[in-house]
């Protein structure tokens, strides 16, 4: 979105909270944060129909015989293309299913870890379901997006992306990294409550959807 639209508006909603990003919504406060949307006041998640392709859902029934934080997910979005190499590479000792339902996956409790190209929507799911990242964005703001993960929320790491193909060797050390370092985990939950509690009753998000609503109206 250009700063000449933002400008010419009264108002702009977005699918975010002053927890996650407090420092940029302070430059625009024309923007009102009202999210997460996929998040509920009642601290479920929200199920909506965001996925661009049929969802799989036979892989929930596997994860419910795995053990609490023992599945990796990975996920690049709808739009990311792959090396062919680089694909192989990745999917050395991983098994390959459908297009899976990925808010529930990200919120089964055998899930350890979220490998995610950044996009918005999926950071915010994982955010909200208190998991952490490896990320490996593509485009756009998904190079944003992972500074927030790893610099600033400190609840993920980045891939070493120097060479032209991430090696399998690099994926691996990571995923342990993020997986057996118990304070990424533990930041992940912190940050969890922060953003359910912004959409619950006088939480920050709450509050400007009600402004939002009663300027409406005025």
């Amino acid at each position: 979105m250009s700063n000449k639209i933002v400008e010419s508006t009264d108002r702009v909603i977005c699918n975010s909270t002053h927890e996650l990003e407090a420092p940029t919504l302070s430059f625009a406060p024309r923007i009102l944060p009202i999210g997460p949307l996929q998040a509920r006041k009642n601290n479920h998640i929200d199920h909506l129909a965001s996925s661009l392709w049929p969802e799989d859902s036979t892989c929930l029934n596997w994860l419910d015989l795995q053990r609490e934080k023992s599945v990796i997910y990975v996920a690049f979005g709808s739009l990311a293309k792959f090396d062919h190499n680089q694909l192989q590479e990745l999917a050395l000792g991983l098994e390959v299913v459908g297009w899976a339902p990925q808010q529930k996956v990200l919120g089964h409790p055998s899930i350890a870890c979220f490998v995610s190209h950044c996009g918005w929507n999926s950071t915010i799911e994982g955010v909200i379901n208190g998991v952490p990242f490896l990320c490996w964005p593509f485009f756009a703001d998904q190079f944003i997006d992972e500074t927030y993960i790893c610099d600033i929320w400190k609840v993920g790491l980045r891939l070493d992306r120097s060479n032209v193909i991430v090696s399998r060797e690099e994926i691996a050390t990571k995923i342990k990294q993020v997986v057996y370092d118990e304070g990424f985990r533990l930041r992940a939950l912190q940050l969890k409550e922060k953003v359910i509690n912004s959409v619950k009753e006088g939480g920050s998000s709450y509050k400007n959807l009600n402004n939002f609503v009663n300027w409406i109206k005025a």
